[in-house]
């Protein structure tokens, strides 16, 4: 499994969506906090004797200087800002939503190419078995083996490829190639029992733990955030306080 989780590119994904989100939330929040700026200018000019207070002098050339700065705040009167920050918090939990859905199914495909590969090897045992069996029969039952009894045979043959199948989806999805594979995994024929039953408990709360559906409820939160955001400001309001310098 810890294989599987670190060589899944969909994860790595997953997590950069997650980072994309955060970043987008931080930007959304900022929106709240005034903004400043500040100017500064040079020139080389000659300033007007009016301007010196000094009316009829000749002035020489000078540098002349400039200093501003400004401080800005967007007033949230229609709720844009607030809901457009709750859009962004709603994408963060769909990305999270999301990585979780993927985790849980590397897991889910990990653990049924490992039962496979077990499955088919103790196909493959129970197959050999029985040929052996048939090795030691009578000949009268040699005789319906040559006869067209291959059966057992077939089985083995098929719970081969099966099985090296299941080890190619292994290799797959642990970034590894079959024959690097434990001997171990290579040589299983009996599948894992659990140690105790999986904690299902009500359907309600299994709802709750599913992050498809966490996902689903983020991402119709935010869709329902955004449509906050572009119906925050009425029609006769905007260019009012676009000319206020208020709002963007």
């Amino acid at each position: 499994m810890q294989q599987a989780l670190a060589a899944n590119t969909d994860l790595r994904a997953a997590a950069g969506n997650i980072e994309r989100a955060l970043a987008g939330q931080d930007y959304a929040d900022a929106a709240r906090n005034p903004t400043t700026s500040l100017q500064a200018t040079t020139t080389y000019s000659r300033r007007s004797a009016e301007e010196e207070l000094r009316p009829g002098k000749a002035l020489s050339n000078n540098f002349v200087y400039g200093l501003g700065a400004g401080i800005a705040y967007q007033v949230d009167l229609f709720g844009q800002i607030s809901r457009t920050i709750e859009s962004a918090d709603a994408d963060t939990g769909a990305a999270r939503a999301a990585y979780d859905a993927t985790r849980v199914t590397v897991v889910a495909e990990t653990t049924r190419a490992y039962l496979d590969v077990c499955s088919c090897g103790r196909e493959i045992a129970v197959a050999q078995r029985s040929v052996a069996l048939l090795e030691k029969s009578t000949e009268l039952t040699r005789a319906l083996v040559r006869a067209g009894r291959g059966s057992t045979l077939d089985t083995t043959r098929a719970s081969n490829a099966q099985k090296r199948v299941a080890l190619y989806r292994l290799a797959v999805l642990t970034g590894h190639a079959p024959e690097d594979f434990p001997h171990a995994v290579q040589s299983c024929d009996q599948e894992p029992q659990l140690a105790r039953p999986i904690p299902v408990r009500d359907g309600a709360s299994l709802l709750r733990r599913r992050p498809d559906i966490r996902r689903s409820e983020f991402e119709l939160h935010s869709a329902t955030a955004r449509i906050g955001v572009a119906t925050a400001l009425p029609e006769g309001h905007a260019g009012c306080i676009d000319r206020l310098g208020r709002t963007q």
